[in-house]
């Protein structure tokens, strides 16, 4: 969007009715949830009316898209990209497969009875049988028999699809929020990269590898002292 300094009501039309249409609420329930009628509401999204700033990050907010997004359709428009039905069912499929190939793995190197399986699980003989044969797993059942077989439980946990990276990128912006603010601002500022990786790259040293850097700084220190 090539608009100097103006951004268009149209565009903020467009943007706040694919995101609330996108998220399935009401003009109704979204405007009482801002204090504003849905006819003032309704004006905002047919480019009628420009809402005030705080209004708009409030939709922002509430449609849990980011504002710059908001203001631009076709941004917007692979942020709120509707999942294939066509794909979603085939990676079910094949995650399946994966997740049976795995338990069938641990079951034979685990040396146990089915029967044994059953017991320390706590699931009957009849669905570890289905299970190993194929079955869908009720995420409960896979909890105990994961931990059966002594396995992780995050082992089965998808992180190479494209529901898995999403995945990951939510755990790794739970992560970020957590942090203390002064960290989070020490990370958003740009020069402070090469500090970043040194620190990086020192996490895959050796003990005696570091004392050797120390070592050497500390030398260094001296030297300019």
């Amino acid at each position: 969007m090539n608009n100097g300094t103006r951004i268009p009501t149209e565009y903020i039309g467009q943007g706040l009715f694919k995101a609330r249409e996108y998220r399935g609420g009401s003009l109704k329930e979204t405007a009482a949830l801002l204090g504003i009628s849905a006819g003032t509401l309704g004006s905002f999204e047919k480019g009628r009316l420009s809402p005030s700033l705080p209004v708009l990050e409030s939709l922002s907010f509430i449609y849990h898209v980011p504002l710059h997004i908001l203001i631009t359709p076709d941004e917007l428009e692979k942020f709120t990209d509707q999942p294939n039905a066509a794909q979603l069912q085939q990676l079910i499929k094949i995650r399946q497969n994966i997740q049976t190939t795995m338990l069938q793995m641990a079951f034979e190197k685990s040396g146990v009875s089915k029967k044994a399986l059953s017991k320390t699980a706590g699931v009957s003989l009849s669905k570890v049988k289905r299970y190993l044969e194929g079955d869908p797993i009720p995420v409960d059942d896979l909890k105990k028999i994961t931990e059966a077989l002594g396995l992780e439980f995050s082992q089965f946990v998808d992180s190479e699809s494209q529901i898995g990276i999403w995945q990951a990128s939510q755990t790794a912006y739970d992560k970020f929020i957590s942090l203390p603010e002064n960290i989070k601002q020490f990370l958003f500022e740009t020069d402070q990269w090469e500090y970043l990786n040194t620190a990086y790259n020192l996490r895959a040293l050796q003990p005696t590898e570091l004392e050797t850097v120390i070592a050497s700084l500390s030398k260094l220190r001296e030297s300019l002292a």
